[in-house]
C-alpha cells in the first residue's frame, strides 16, 4: 500500500541515513550510515543486519547500488575504499582506492559499474566491480558529485560541481559536457533504457532531458538554479 509507511528503524534505533538501494523485486535492500555502517535486509525491508566488516562500521558512507537481482552491490564512502559484495550483500571485500568517493551505480546485470569522487575522476568497471580503471583522465580533476548508469550500461550521465553535466554513450568509454553549468549539482537518475534524464541543484532549479542525456531543459515551475 503506497499510502501507508511503516517504521522498521525501531529495532536498530535512529540513523543518520544517507542512501538506500533496493533490488528489482525489492526482497534485497542496502542502507548506508553516515558515520555508521552497512544495514542490509533480505525479507523486503522487514528487519535489517548490520553488515560491516571489521573496521568499516564507521565511514562516511555516501552511496550504495545493488544489481536487478541484487547479487552485486556496491557501496562507497568519503575517504575509505571501495566496498563490494556479489553474495547479497551478505559478505563485503574491499576493492579500489582510498578516495572522496561520492556517488556509484551499476547496471541491471551488475557488470558495468561506475564511481566518481569529489577530487579527481570517473572511475570504471566492466567486470562487476572486481577491477576499475579511469578512463577519462584527459577530463582532468572534477568534484564529482553524482552518477546514474542505464540499465544496459551503455548510457551513463555525471554531474560536476565545476561544469555541469557530462554524458556517456559508449559504456562510460568517453564523456562529452552537455550542459556547462557551474553549481551545486546533487542528484541524477534516469529511465532504464536512459532515454529520460533528471538531474538536480541543490537549492535551486532541476532540468530534465529526453534524448538519453544529449540536451537539458530547465523546467520553469521549479525555478532557475541559484
Amino acid at each position: 500500500d503506497p499510502y501507508n509507511w511503516v517504521n522498521r528503524g525501531f529495532t536498530i534505533g535512529p540513523k543518520s541515513w544517507t542512501s538506500i538501494a533496493i533490488s528489482s523485486n525489492g526482497l534485497y535492500q542496502t542502507a548506508l550510515v553516515y558515520n555508521g555502517g552497512i544495514y542490509t535486509s533480505d525479507n523486503y525491508g522487514v528487519n535489517w543486519t548490520d553488515v560491516s566488516p571489521v573496521g568499516y562500521n564507521n565511514k562516511q558512507w555516501s552511496s550504495v547500488a545493488l544489481s536487478d537481482t541484487g547479487q552485486h552491490q556496491i557501496a562507497v564512502a568519503y575517504n575509505a575504499n571501495i566496498l563490494l559484495s556479489q553474495d547479497y550483500g551478505v559478505t563485503w571485500n574491499t576493492i579500489a582506492d582510498i578516495l572522496e568517493w561520492s556517488s556509484v551505480d551499476m547496471n541491471s546485470t551488475g557488470q558495468y559499474q561506475s564511481a566518481v569522487d569529489t577530487n579527481g575522476f570517473i572511475h570504471r568497471s566492466i567486470d562487476s566491480g572486481s577491477t576499475w580503471t579511469t578512463p577519462v583522465p584527459e577530463l582532468g580533476r572534477k568534484d564529482w558529485s553524482a552518477i546514474s548508469v542505464s540499465f544496459t550500461g551503455q548510457y551513463q550521465t555525471a554531474l560536476s560541481y565545476n561544469d555541469g553535466i557530462y554524458r556517456s554513450d559508449d559504456y562510460g568509454v568517453t564523456w562529452v559536457n552537455k550542459k556547462a553549468l557551474a553549481v551545486t549539482w546533487s542528484s541524477v537518475d534516469m529511465s532504464s533504457s536512459g532515454q529520460n534524464q533528471t538531474a538536480c541543484i541543490d537549492n535551486g532549479g532541476v532540468y530534465i532531458s529526453t534524448d538519453y542525456g544529449n540536451t537539458w531543459s530547465l523546467i520553469p515551475s521549479l525555478g532557475e538554479q541559484l
